[in-house]
């Protein structure tokens, strides 16, 4: 251990603060664990329908491997129209699947990667088709027992946990979580920062760099996610992590296992940066030159437009300026398809046909041309 802290309060109206057995929703860092357990459990090329046989044919044949990597081309369930609403109620499998399962794919398996929530619910229903049990269950028996985690829990709505911070809005007021029942494996879980150094401990002992591996497209492009992990480098060094964004809630795991360093940073107010509080801690404890800013040059006009992913956006003007997550960055070629920003060297952007990735510290997204916007919670 070389740094812990905790700051703040968990609950504003009891003025309990903030320790390390502290219990936070964790949001997507869930998905990790629903990965872990899955491979535990599961043939990864094996098919939707061989686990859920009255799966519609749209999706049948996706595998779970395409499950895991985000890359099946299922719709996103938040995005269905009224369904964001609904989300805070609880709800039947069968009342889920019907407000996406019938719906066309958005592309065909494994030719892109887009984040996908519904991927990792479904997860969960086939982790408990194969057992006959619970995720709850699964996911103890495979991961949290063996990682020796002690507070660490897939959510009730109606359970009683002690200890558990309250989450806030931006501004300050109260917020109120989706139901688990919709949250489930892709973003249902709960933990404490004492429990997630055992469960980096684990990962450590268990050195699981397949899981790391970034996802091949049919395409023969990598993207930058692996078996539940974002997965890359920060100038030149490997990491793999998560980060989680749920009401009232943010989150972020992030490990670079060749250094054999882990961060964790956990929060119950919207709005917290944690891309930039963990990149502070990482410059911290991982001294690596910045990347040199390359000299000006020209954007070409064809790349100039608007791309975009379930929920991201960049926009590239004809001054050469690529504007995402509300910041300008003003781009500079490293070569005919790659530019740097010269406001962070450590933003990249790849051209390839209708496409960009945006890679950033710490994570990624891949935009296309043509989609339309969208309102999602990750």
């Amino acid at each position: 251990m070389i740094h812990q802290e905790c700051t703040g309060f968990a609950d504003l109206e009891w003025r309990q603060p903030v320790a390390p057995d502290t219990v936070f929703a964790l949001a997507s860092v869930t998905k990790p664990f629903t990965a872990l357990t899955v491979r535990g459990l599961i043939d990864l090329d094996t098919t939707i329908g061989a686990y859920l046989p009255n799966y519609p044919a749209a999706g049948r044949d996706v595998t779970v491997r395409q499950l895991l990597t985000h890359t099946s081309g299922i719709p996103e369930f938040l995005e269905v129209p009224g369904f964001h609403a609904r989300s805070y109620l609880p709800q039947t499998p069968g009342e889920i699947l019907a407000a996406f399962a019938d719906l066309p794919l958005d592309f065909a398996p494994g030719s892109r990667f887009s984040y996908s929530n519904t991927g990792y619910w479904l997860l969960g229903q086939i982790v408990e088709a194969v057992t006959g049990g619970s995720f709850a269950e699964a996911v103890a028996e495979q991961v949290l027992r063996p990682a020796g985690m002690i507070d660490t829990r897939v959510l009730a709505d109606d359970a009683v946990i002690p200890r558990r911070a309250r989450g806030y809005s931006e501004s300050g007021g109260a917020t109120r979580m989706p139901s688990v029942t919709v949250a489930g494996a892709a973003g249902g879980m709960v933990s404490t920062l004492e429990d997630l150094i055992r469960f980096d401990r684990f990962l450590l002992r268990e050195d699981d760099r397949a899981a790391w591996m970034p996802v091949t497209l049919s395409s023969g492009r990598t993207e930058g996610y692996g078996l539940g992990w974002s997965v890359g480098a920060y100038r030149g060094v490997e990491f793999a992590g998560h980060t989680g964004s749920i009401d009232g809630f943010v989150s972020h795991y992030l490990r670079f296992p060749g250094e054999q360093l882990g961060f964790i940073v956990l929060g119950n107010r919207e709005g917290l940066d944690v891309h930039a509080l963990t990149r502070r801690l990482v410059e911290t404890h991982l001294s690596r030159p910045e990347p040199v800013v390359p000299v000006p040059g020209p954007v070409p006009a064809e790349l100039v437009g608007t791309y975009r992913d379930q929920d991201s956006a960049v926009t590239i003007s004809a001054d050469g300026t690529a504007t995402f997550g509300r910041k300008p960055h003003h781009l500079r070629p490293l070569d005919e398809a790659t530019y740097v920003s010269a406001d962070d060297p450590d933003i990249r952007l790849r051209a390839h046909g209708n496409a960009v990735t945006v890679e950033f510290p710490f994570g990624s997204f891949t935009g296309y041309r043509g989609l339309r916007s969208f309102t999602t919670n990750e």
